[in-house]
Parts: C-alpha cells; structure tokens; sequence
C-alpha cells in the first residue's frame, strides 16, 4: 500500500486576521498547518520541523517574503512556495525562470486558495518523487557530476510542465 502524501504547510503573514483565516481555510482540506508571524520566526520554523510548502505574504516587515523565499533557497530548501501578493507585476520579474513559487492574488477567494494549495502540493510530491528518484539514480552506479545534472535537469524540466498545467487549471 502506498503512503498518502500529506502536505505540511507554513503560513507566514504578519497580520493576524488574515493568518488566522488562510490557517482556517487550509484546515478544511489539510491538517498540517503551521504559522509565523515574519520571516524570522518562518525560518527557525523551517529548520525545526519538516514543511512541505510555504505560503508567505510578500509584503511584511523585518523579512519580507523576497528575502524569506531567497532564505530558503540558500539553506537548500526546493519546497513550493506561494507568495500573497497585490504586487505582481513586481514579483514576476523578480521570479522569472523559478519553477518552485507560485502566486496568489490578492483579493482571492478561499476556494482559489485551495487550487492553488493543491496545485503546490502535486508539485512538493513531484519533487519528494524526484529526490526519490536522483537517490535511486545514484545507487544504480556512480554517476559523474554531468550525468547527475542532466537527470536532475530533466527532471525539473517535467515538475515545470505539470506546474504551467496546475497554474492554467488554478487560474478559473
């Protein structure tokens, strides 16, 4: 019998209410579900315990979401990270070639926020499947740096194609 995959999610919004209602609408479908007020306390969350997914406000102080999503990149982190934003013009220059964010407009509708949760969720599986497989890769010989590159490369390549499917579903 297969494991079922069950997301645990990060919400990081420095204002209560909204961190409150985005904790309760995620509930509804998911039970994994933590929160932080900022950046800071996001990360000592994420070096704490295992999370799956992100979702952060990118407009906050100390941390904004920016700098808390190139924090996670430069610890190692590949998790799906969705960004609350009225700022997307800005954010889709900042972001451009990333294939592990994706953005939620704000104002959104709780049934939009579920899509869009789902739609990071296939992908935190398609890259727990693709470690899972780089793993396997290895232990079938002793791959060179090239050839581990290119298995990985690929890979990506297909996580991106389902993540433009997922965002062209999302986007009703």
């Amino acid at each position: 019998m297969e494991n079922k995959f069950e997301p645990h999610f990060l919400v990081v919004d420095d204002e209560p209410d909204i961190r409150e209602l985005l904790e309760e609408s995620l509930r509804e479908k998911y039970k994994n579900v933590h929160i932080a007020e900022d950046g800071e306390i996001a990360l000592n969350i994420l070096n704490t315990k295992h999370i799956d997914i992100i979702i952060s406000d990118y407009n906050m102080p100390n941390m904004n979401g920016f700098e808390l999503y190139k924090q996670t990149r430069e610890q190692g982190y590949e998790i799906p990270f969705i960004f609350l934003t009225a700022y997307s013009s800005k954010l889709g220059k900042e972001y451009s070639g990333q294939i592990d964010y994706l953005i939620l407009h704000k104002p959104y509708k709780a049934e939009h926020l579920l899509k869009v949760a789902n739609a990071a969720c296939q992908m935190s599986e398609s890259i727990h499947q693709l470690e899972a497989k780089t793993i396997k890769f290895c232990q079938q010989g002793n791959p060179s740096v090239k050839d581990l590159m290119k298995f990985k490369q690929k890979h990506r390549a297909l996580i991106y194609l389902k993540k433009e499917r997922l965002l062209s579903c999302s986007n009703d």
